[in-house]
């Protein structure tokens, strides 16, 4: 039970690890952890490259030493073998003269009889260089030297198969040191920049990565999941991003279809209700006005204040099931706005004195815009309707109707009701949502919760916008914005 444990709470230290890393990891946009990655693999590349080029050119660089090194001392070799005697000042003097010149520093030459005893060596031999193994003709190093040997067969020699002496030709290996430092110092230099340049250019290739993946995100925002024509482009590159665009457009045809399914049933099931709810609320009339007044009277009314209630419901249903099905497109004309809403404005005062509401209609500029009549005064019949019935005795509200330079109408009503919470501000357009912030049951209409959604549904239909601002016991501002006929 103790190794148990033991392993449970390891694998536990691992998963939180895990967790803490992806969650650090996670903070930082997708070009940031792109560009990073990229950084890094350039950094990487870079390096990966600089140590593989050093160790080419340290390769070269000791193969052409060696090649020199077997170069001149074959020729030295032939000089000696042509020689015979002892080696003439003149050559001395010109040997050494070529080991103080030539291209490998400190080149050095010694030369030995068959007994392995120096005869002659130049100027530039290191101290304390090895005289011994002259039979070992490999590259070999002594120090900072390399160097090789080679035996030297003179053609007057009775024994031809036995060296009449040796030669021993080295150099320093300074050159080949020193062009690699240079070499190092040049591969940071290179690195630093790549350093400091990586990050720039790792920052730009991520964004030109992105570009279509951001242009992709953009659209799927844009898109209205009502409006069927509304679809993601394909590139026709038939990558990734494709494939990922048609998937997106598969999922929009689903739920597209399951939204009209469940619209279908929503008609249907209202269009199922009217009927008996009419039946109903015509019994339970016929019935009240015969009963006298008392409990059951009080019970028949009730029953059909519900009818009522139930009535509207189906009504407002049936009314957004159209909105949604023609798309607010069926039967549009021109309608001038200003004058739908001064027509209206009777009817409205009047169920505002009835409150005791000072209702204001100051600023209606001529406006006209594109739209189905019936739907337009709907959304004017709603807004009203809701200023009013949550605006308390003495309250005010204020309808004004402008044309801006854009050539947009924003209908704007402003009340001094109860207003909405800022909780329930962002839910308010939603179906059947009702907001009970601030509002008293006994003297506030009871809402279906769908006046706001309608409005909504028919605004956007008319590609306009709909915007509540509000705070709770103050106030809401409703505005509609919808385009003009210039």
């Amino acid at each position: 039970m103790v190794l148990g444990d033991e392993v449970t709470t390891k694998e536990t230290e691992g998963n939180l690890l895990g967790q803490s890393r992806m969650r650090y990891w996670g903070k930082y946009t997708f070009r940031v952890r792109t560009a990073v990655i990229l950084t890094l693999f350039i950094l990487l590349t870079a390096l990966a490259v600089g140590f593989a080029f050093r160790n080419v050119v340290s390769i070269l660089l000791d193969n052409q030493t060696n090649l020199d090194l077997r170069d001149d001392a074959q020729e030295f070799v032939e000089q000696l073998e042509s020689i015979s005697g002892t080696i003439s000042p003149e050559r001395a003097q010109a040997w050494n003269r070529h080991a103080a010149t030539h291209e490998l520093h400190h080149w050095f030459l010694r030369v030995f009889d068959k007994n392995e005893v120096v005869v002659w060596e130049t100027i530039s031999v290191p101290e304390a260089m090895i005289a011994n193994h002259l039979s070992n003709t490999e590259m070999q190093e002594f120090g900072n030297y390399r160097f090789l040997n080679r035996p030297v067969y003179h053609s007057s020699a009775s024994n031809k198969e036995k060296p009449t002496g040796w030669i021993q030709l080295g150099c320093s290996l300074e050159l080949v040191q020193d062009s690699l430092s240079q070499l190092d110092r040049l591969l940071l230099w290179v690195f630093l920049i790549v350093g400091v340049l990586g990050p720039i250019a790792s920052l730009f290739l991520s964004a030109q990565l992105l570009n279509p993946l951001t242009d992709l995100t953009k659209q799927a925002a844009a898109l209205s999941v009502t409006d069927r024509s509304q679809l993601l482009g394909l590139r026709g590159s038939g990558d990734e991003l494709d494939s990922l665009a048609g998937t997106v457009n598969a999922l929009l045809a689903r739920v597209r279809s399951q939204l009209q399914a469940n619209e279908d049933w929503i008609a249907n099931s209202a269009h199922q209700l009217r009927s008996p709810l009419a039946a109903i609320t015509s019994n339970v009339e016929v019935v009240l006005g015969r009963l006298p007044e008392g409990k059951s009277s009080d019970m028949l009314a009730s029953v059909l204040n519900e009818c009522e209630y139930l009535n509207k419901l189906v009504q407002q249903l049936l009314l957004l099931s159209e909105a949604n099905a023609v798309g607010v497109k069926a039967k549009r004309s021109e309608i001038r706005w200003d004058e739908m809403i001064r027509q209206s404005s009777d009817f409205f005062e009047a169920l505002a004195s009835a409150k005791d509401i000072s209702l204001k209609f100051d600023a209606i500029t001529d406006c006209t815009v594109f739209a189905n009549p019936e739907h337009l005064r709907i959304v004017l019949h709603n807004i009203l309707d809701n200023a009013i019935k949550y605006t308390p005795p003495n309250g005010s509200i204020e309808i004004e109707l402008t044309k801006s330079p854009e050539n947009e109408c924003t209908l704007r009503v402003k009340d001094t009701g109860i207003g909405i919470s800022e909780v329930d501000l962002a839910r308010v357009s939603r179906r059947f949502f009702r907001s009970d912030s601030g509002r008293d049951p006994a003297t506030t209409p009871r809402g279906t919760g769908l006046g706001l959604n309608i409005v909504k549904t028919i605004v956007e239909g008319l590609d306009g916008r709909l915007q509540i601002d509000s705070v709770l016991g103050s106030g809401t501002t409703v505005r509609i914005v919808l385009p003009a006929i210039a």
